[in-house]
């Protein structure tokens, strides 16, 4: 919950600090880019949970 928590606030800082040197066309990629990691995370996250139970 605090890494999804962090990683909302992140992402516009991160987004912002791109946009300044590639312009805003790469929204679309940081944003795949953004939910692949997210994604990646909640299931390593939710395989971790099963192996302990």
């Amino acid at each position: 919950m605090a890494f999804s928590n962090l990683s909302i606030m992140l992402t516009s800082v991160l987004f912002g600090f791109l946009s300044d040197i590639t312009g805003t066309k790469i929204f679309p990629v940081f944003m795949a880019i953004m939910f692949a990691f997210m994604a990646g995370c909640t299931i390593i996250l939710k395989i971790g949970d099963s192996r302990i139970r």
